[in-house]
């Protein structure tokens, strides 16, 4: 949980430290071959993204998707970064497997739309959008990344900024 604590606040670096140590105590003994839960890969795939390295967190949230497909913040994680990579039809694809799993799921509506909006076809954008908008309304759900929460199996953790000091880094609170 520090490594996801750090990453959402933007301590890259010290996430990074904390992740490979992790990495490094966990026992090697799992039919994956090498012992390491899937929230290792999770967190590392946070936490490239957050480098703004979307191929290695693609890479990351590839595994989780391999290791835990049932896991749909693993299949959002990934859709999203290949949406900020570029690689829209992926993405899309992506999307559509969130959705058949959660098909209430805002975010993956939104993103999907702005998919196709990169694509140009406007029409399937817009219907997407409509779509978001639907279930935006009927959910009370906020979609937008800045204030989306963050979703593992055990915690659900949020930024929370931090009062009267608008240059520190956003306080992460668990619930």
């Amino acid at each position: 949980n520090l490594g996801r604590c750090l990453t959402l606040a933007g301590r890259l670096d010290e996430a990074r430290r904390v992740l490979t140590e992790a990495r490094q105590a966990v026992p090697r003994s799992d039919s994956q071959g090498d012992g390491l839960p899937v929230d290792i890969f999770y967190l590392e795939g946070l936490l490239e993204k957050g480098s703004n390295n979307y191929a290695a967190a693609a890479a990351r949230f590839r595994e989780v998707t391999k290791r835990d497909p049932t896991l749909e913040t693993g299949w959002y994680q990934l859709g999203s970064v290949l949406f900020l990579d570029g690689v829209y039809r992926e993405a899309i694809e992506v999307f559509d497997e969130v959705l058949e799993r959660n098909p209430l799921h805002v975010p993956a509506h939104y993103k999907r739309s702005m998919a196709y909006r990169s694509l140009g076809d406007l029409a399937r954008a817009e219907e997407g959008m409509s779509q978001f908008l639907a279930l935006k309304k009927k959910s009370g759900q906020i979609a937008t990344e800045e204030y989306a929460y963050e979703q593992c199996r055990y915690t659900q953790v949020r930024r929370v900024p931090l009062r009267g000091a608008a240059d520190e880094v956003p306080a992460v609170k668990l619930e």
